[in-house]
């Protein structure tokens, strides 16, 4: 199941909980139903936030001018219900491990139906120990997202179809219970989808850490 990793609270009154998976504990034993070294573990997830400012505008009712020349809307407020299913998979053999999980998430908006969307991801976590004190964890991450908001259809264009991607990895050795030397890379890849007539210029980047 996915553990309580934050929240955001700024101009929204209720504050939003986001679900995440935050790093697998390999010591703990995971829930759901097992299969040898193989656990399963279904989940779904519910939430509801009430949300003051849709559109993260500052301009009040008087509204922001878009590149067409066009006037979009103001501060927005709306009640958003979230679905979230998915699967926890963990595997634990001699020294080693896997954890995967898969979601889906979809989110329904009560009055601006126009930002309704959905997304889904992927991710896969492997490490490897050993009785000398080394250690080596790899991870994997995958969201697409859809949403639109495009200034045609009377949005704002501050939203719209993204992927991201990010590898990372870690070696670490133990050379007492005190200290430890870490030697940990990442790198990311986050894309969206643009059109001059739809959206404002938004554009992906490539990290590396």
């Amino acid at each position: 199941m996915p553990n309580l990793k934050f929240f955001r609270c700024s101009t929204t009154i209720g504050c939003l909980f986001v679900l995440l998976w935050a790093g697998h504990s390999w010591s703990q034993e995971s829930r759901g139903f097992k299969f040898n070294n193989l656990t399963v573990s279904p989940y779904v997830n519910l939430e509801y936030r009430y949300d003051s400012n849709v559109n993260n505008q500052n301009g009040g009712s008087r509204g922001v001018v878009s590149p067409n020349g066009g006037k979009t809307a103001g501060e927005e407020s709306d009640s958003i219900l979230r679905v979230n299913p998915g699967v926890d998979l963990s595997y634990k053999g001699d020294m080693w491990g896997l954890h995967g999980n898969v979601w889906y998430s979809y989110d329904w908006y009560k009055e601006l139906d126009r930002l309704n969307s959905d997304s889904y991801g992927e991710s896969l976590d492997f490490y490897r120990e050993s009785a000398k004190g080394w250690r080596l964890v790899l991870g994997q991450r995958y969201v697409r997202s859809t949403e639109n908001d495009s200034l045609i259809d009377g949005g704002n264009g501050l939203w719209r179809d993204r992927e991201q991607t990010d590898f990372e990895g870690a070696l670490a050795y133990r050379f007492s219970e005190k200290t430890e030397l870490t030697l940990s890379g990442l790198y990311s890849d986050l894309s969206y989808v643009n059109s001059q007539t739809k959206y404002y210029p938004l554009y992906g980047s490539q990290e590396w850490t």
